[in-house]
Order: structure tokens, then sequence, then C-alpha cells
């Protein structure tokens, strides 16, 4: 571009033209003046001339002076706006940024022209012109130079996006990835070595990675575990070499963990496939198992039922049980309907058998044995529970007679009519049972609970009527044991006697009474009895009753000596027992507590309880009177002519020879023994404990054997 020059102003022009003096004759003198003061006027014009100089120098410097100013505040603003104007330029460039440079300093070019044009001054346009100059070198330096580097750039990122799609193709077929690289390869711009180096890095990295993640993701995809297995050895081999550690190392990873899924995957199909057979297998067999149960309660399969146990148990190892099942369902059913006894009896004959090499048994029948073991453990469990519900749901009695109890005479009416089937229920329980479910037997206690304590002695004494059976007795009074104890005891007692005869004491009152007067007297507090006190009336009474009785019968005998010292103190209008009330209770909740003529181990004499309403005297003249004929035990109808004591044998005349002196535990209560040796029985050939029973009045010469056919149940089988 053309700057002007810059012309300088050297002399300042313009102005009117000064007027012209017309000459007038004077005088010499005025002459004289005149001419003085025309002289005086010529140095004035002269100091005025040279003042007009020097002010137009200052004038011309000032001019420079606003030239300089005005240019450098113009080239200020252009370095501001256009440095500006380039970093827009540059911010708003994309891709190459071609034909940036020339629009950039062409622009500039027209602003610079245009700006120079407007200088005030020449001097001012100089100085313009000056600065514009080497700002628009500076600015086009960095207009090239930007241009220049977006450029490569621009070829960078075409080759990072040619890299970029070569990978999605290689991650889809990875048989493209030398195509790949070669093709990069020759197809790479110049972008400087460094560039260069770098993209082809990339590549080489990037196309392996891709191509070997979209093979395993196929083959994990459709479980072709030998692909991943492949792909895994070529990463782990020289293939996997050019590859960035981190990425190569997470593929094996990756390759580890997908075989490993597959192999985990086959594995849980594999036990799926497992579960569902399982499943058909518990299925079935559980189809057996209620078929079987079925059958074991004296039940008969319907049609319907063999139809669908059928499908269910089909290819299981249940079918062909369930065939058998089908074919013997009578015998089976019957085993059931067995007392616990003849269960007992046949499970011990099958397992014999399976112990017998001569016969053994066959997985049906090993089968067919451990489900009767589980009948006959839910057998003995359910007669236990509840012996009438066993028995009609195992088909041994069809209807139990039932009717709500809401007084004693209707429960007294129910177990009379229960009493023709309760030996049929006995023998398939095994033992004595209460005539009265459970509930029924609640049902009762709160009957008996809600009338006067005579009453309820009363009520008790009937029940024990109809029953005639300690062992019955005992198990109704068990299932009030937890409800109400004193109840409990007092229903033994009330029916403990001879054929279910109350036991009385040697007044003739009945030992229930006092018993449940006891009660009574807790519940209403006519008897104030608090714990230290209680505990001190129980510590005499375990002393007194301690090794006396066989233990069940013991426990019993100390829960009731203690009921009976509280209402023999209510019946005789004290606030608690006294020494005499305690020894009642002692005496009528045991017969009576007296010596023998042994001793013990530690010197003591030995002790005994006698037969309810016996006096000491007439206890002590039967022991003494008693023979060989007292025994009770028998062989084969025979009496027996020995006893034993551990494996030595003594014959009977010299046992009770010395019968007195043996440590006593009566048995029954009207006046059965048996002795004590140690810590067992004397017994006889079979093993049962010796008992000997006492007769009242019984005099010493007495030979033959009388043994009371009233007797209570003995508890040791003898």
């Amino acid at each position: 571009m053309q700057i002007p020059v810059y012309q300088q102003q050297t002399s300042v022009g313009g102005g009117a033209p000064l007027p012209r003096a017309e000459a007038t004759p004077v005088s010499p003198a005025i002459g004289q003046a005149l001419s003085n003061v025309g002289q005086a006027m010529q140095n004035v014009g002269q100091g005025i001339a040279q003042e007009a100089t020097v002010q137009q120098k200052l004038l011309r410097e000032q001019e420079e002076q606003d030239a300089k100013a005005w240019a450098g505040n113009v080239a200020s603003n252009a370095y501001l706006q256009w440095q500006q104007n380039l970093n827009e330029r540059k911010a708003a460039a994309t891709g190459p940024a071609q034909n940036f440079t020339p629009d950039f300093i062409g622009d500039f070019d027209k602003y610079a022209s245009d700006t120079i044009s407007t200088a005030p001054t020449p001097q001012s346009k100089l100085f313009l012109q000056q600065h514009l100059t080497s700002l628009r070198t500076q600015l086009g330096g960095q207009a090239i130079s930007f241009e220049a580097s977006a450029r490569v750039a621009d070829r960078v990122n075409n080759v990072s996006a040619a890299i970029d799609n070569w990978s999605n193709v290689v991650y889809s077929d990875p048989s493209k990835a030398g195509v790949a690289l070669a093709t990069i390869e020759q197809t790479m711009p110049e972008v400087g070595p460094e560039a260069r180096d770098k993209l082809l890095k990339t590549a080489r990295e990037k196309i392996p990675f891709f191509a070997a993640s979209g093979s395993l993701e196929r083959d994990a995809q459709s479980g072709n575990i030998t692909g991943i297995q492949a792909t895994r050895a070529a990463l782990e081999g020289k293939d996997g070499e050019s590859m960035d550690p981190g990425r190569r190392a997470s593929l094996i990873t990756k390759a580890y963990g997908y075989e490993n899924g597959i192999l985990a995957a086959q594995e849980r199909q594999q036990k799926q496939a497992e579960a569902e057979a399982q499943a058909r297998e518990t299925a079935g067999t559980n189809a057996y198992n209620k078929a079987f149960d079925l059958a074991s309660s004296g039940r008969y399969f319907s049609t319907d039922f063999i139809s669908e146990t059928s499908a269910a148990v089909a290819g299981t190892t249940a079918e062909k049980p369930f065939q058998e099942l089908v074919k013997s369902q009578a015998m089976v059913a019957g085993f059931a309907s067995m007392s616990l006894a003849q269960q007992q009896s046949e499970l011990e004959r099958m397992r014999a058998a399976g112990s017998d090499p001569m016969l053994g048994v066959n997985p049906t029948e090993q089968a067919t044995q451990q489900q009767l073991e589980k009948i006959n453990t839910a057998a003995q469990q359910a007669y236990k529970e509840n012996p009438w519900k066993a028995a009609q749901g195992y088909g041994v009695i069809r209807d139990v007679p039932s009717a709500p109890i809401t007084d004693a005479n209707s429960a007294l009416q129910l177990i009379a009519q229960r009493m023709p089937q309760i030996g049929v229920v006995e023998n398939r329980a095994g033992r004595q049972i209460s005539p009265l479910q459970p509930q029924e037997a609640s049902d009762l206690l709160r009957v008996i609970e809600s009338t006067p304590v005579d009453t309820r002695a009363q009520v008790l004494n009937q029940i024990g009527g109809i029953l005639q059976s300690s062992g019955r007795i005992a198990d109704l009074a068990n299932q009030w044991h937890d409800q109400n104890p004193a109840v409990a005891l007092a229903m033994k007692a009330g029916a403990g006697g001879a054929n279910g005869n109350p036991l009385m004491t040697t007044s003739g009152t009945p030992v229930s009474a006092f018993i449940l007067s006891g009660e009574q007297a807790i519940r209403d507090k006519t008897v104030k009895i608090d714990d230290t006190a209680g505990a001190g009336i129980r510590s005499q009474i375990n002393t007194a009753i301690n090794s006396v009785l066989p233990p069940a019968q013991e426990a019993d005998a100390k829960e009731s000596a203690y009921y009976i010292a509280l209402g023999s103190a209510a019946r005789n209008g004290r606030t608690a027992p006294n020494s005499t009330d305690i020894q009642n209770g002692i005496n009528a909740a045991t017969g009576g507590i007296t010596n023998t003529g042994g001793t013990r181990f530690n010197g003591e004499p030995n002790r005994v309880a006698m037969p309810y309403g016996w006096t000491e005297s007439q206890f002590t003249s039967s022991l003494k009177a008693a023979g060989v004929g007292n025994i009770e035990n028998t062989v084969n109808g025979a009496p027996i002519g020995e006893v034993y004591i551990g494996r030595d044998a003594m014959p009977v005349a010299d046992f009770m020879s010395k019968f007195p002196s043996y440590k006593l535990v009566r048995v029954g209560v009207r006046g059965t023994y048996a002795v004590q040796a140690g810590q067992q029985f004397v017994s006889d050939v079979m093993g049962r404990p010796v008992t000997v029973h006492l007769n009242l009045g019984q005099q010493p010469a007495q030979k033959a054997a009388t043994p009371a056919a009233t007797q209570v149940d003995n508890p040791f089988g003898g």
C-alpha cells in the first residue's frame, strides 16, 4: 500500500493586506520626531514579526504532538481490536481453516486503508502507517501459523476418524484387520513425524484390540468357548505384543471371564437339568409317600388318586414302588392298624431279614421298611398325645363317642360311653390311657374347679370307680398336671386304692379331700404362706419322704403332703400349718412312714411307707409274719424257688427269713413291697423285681400264699 508522504508546512500563510500610509509634509523637528517615531515603529514591527515566527514554530510542534497522540491511540485500538478479532476467528474456525490467512489479511488491509485516510495530518498518517504495518506483520504471522496447524490437525482428525471407522469394521469382521492397517498406512497424509508415529501406533493398538474384542463378544454370545480360547491364545502370544499392555491385559481378563462364564453356564444348565430331574424325583417321591401314608392309615386309593399319582411317579425311582404299593395296598394299610407292640415286632422281623445273608432285602423292601419306621414313630407320638384320635385315624375304631362336657354328670356319662372301646385303644397304644381326649380333659378340669371342695372329691371318686385302674387314673391325672397339679394329685389319691377306691387316712377321711382343701386354702388365702415358710415346710416333707418310695411315687407324695398339710391347717382353723399338720400331710401322702428292723449303710434305720389305713403295729406284725407264701412272683404259673441279688441266687426261704431287715420299697398302696439291693431290686429268674404282698392280720404260722386279688397294678411288672 502507498502511504501519502506528509509535507511539512514551513510557513504560516493567509490574512488581510496591511494599509499603506501617505506622506505628509512636516517640520524638521516634527520630522525628527517622526523619524524617531518611525524608527520606533520599525523596531516594533520587527518585534512583532519575530514573535509571529516563534508562535508559528510552537504551533507546528503542537500539531506534531497531536498527530503522534492520535496515531498512538488509533494504533493501540487497532492492536486490541485485531488481536481480539484474530482470536475470535481462531475460535470460530473449523476443520483445516481454509483461506483463514488471506481473508484475515484482506480485512485488516481494508481497515488500515480506511483508518489512515482519516488521519488529520500528514504526520499522523505517517505515524499510523508505521504502526499498522508492524501490526500487520505480527498478526499475519499468527494467522499463517494457526492455519498451518489447523490443516495438520484436520488431517490428524481425519486419520483418527479413519482409525475409528476401521475399528468398527474389524469389530464386526476381524478378518479385515490386515486391510485396515495397510489402508491407514498407505493413506497417511503429511502430518509430521511425531504425529505420524503417534497415529500409526494408535492404529496398531486399536485395530487388533477391536478385532479381538468383537471376536470375544460374538463367541461369548454364541457360547463358542473354542473361539474364545483361540482369541485368548493369540492375545497372550506374539499377536498381542503390539497392543497397549493395559488393553491387552483387559482383553485377556475378559476372555478368561467369558470362558469361565460359559463353563459356569454349562454347569448351571447341567445342574438345572439335574435339579429338574430331582424335582421330578422329589415330586414322585412325595406322591408315593402320600400314597403310602394313605395306605398305612388304613385308607384305600380312589381311581383318580391312582391316575394322578401314576403320572407323578412316571420315570422316577418311585414308579415301581408305587406299582408294588398298589398291588400290596391291603398289607401296607394293615400295618398302621396294628398295635404299637405288633408294629415293633414286624419292624424287628424286617430288620432281622435285612441282616440275614440268607434272606436280605431289595431296595423296595428297604424303602418300605423305612416308611414303616416313620409310620411307627408317628404312631407312637400320636398315641402318646391323643390315643383316641390316633386309633380312629389308623382305622382301629370307626367312631369315638363324643359329647360336650358341661357338668360332672355329662363327664361321667361320656367316660362310661368310652369304656367299652378303651381296651381296644389301649391294646394299640400299648398302655393304659385316659378315657378323655386332651381338650375334653381340660373341659372336665374347669368343671371340677368350679365346684366346692367336697363335691370335687366325690366327682374324682366317682371317676375312679368307673375306671377301676391306676394306670388310666394316672393318665387322666397327667392331662391335668400342668394346669392344676393339686387336682391331678387328688385324682390319683381319690382313686388310688384297690379297684379304684379312694385312698383313706386312718381316720377314714379321703386323702383327696385334704389335697383339695389345701389347694382351695391357697386360692382363698385362708392359709397364709410366704415363700420362706413354704420352702421350710417342703424341706421338712422332703427330709421325711426321701428314699421311701419309687421316684415317681415319691415326687407325687411330696407334693401331696404339702397340699394336705395346708388343708389340715385350714380344716382346723389355722392360718399356717403346725408340726401336726405337716406330719398329717406326710402320713396321708405316704400311708405313714416307719422303720424296719434293718439298718442302712450309714447306720440309720431303714424307713418304709406303710400300707394306707394301717397302723404301725399292724404293719410291724404283718411284716414279721410274712413268709414264702407272700411272694407274688410266679414262673409258668408256679411259685419261684430262688431270688437273685445281681447274679447271686438265694433260696426264697432264706430270703424271707430276713425280710423285715431289708430296705423295703412300697410299690402297691395296699401292702406290696419290693426289696432294694444297692441301686437295683432283688429279682426273679426272669429279671423282674420280686414283690411281696403283706396281709393285714397275718399270723406267723401261715404257710400258703394268699396274694391279694385287688392289689393296685405293680409298676415294676411283677
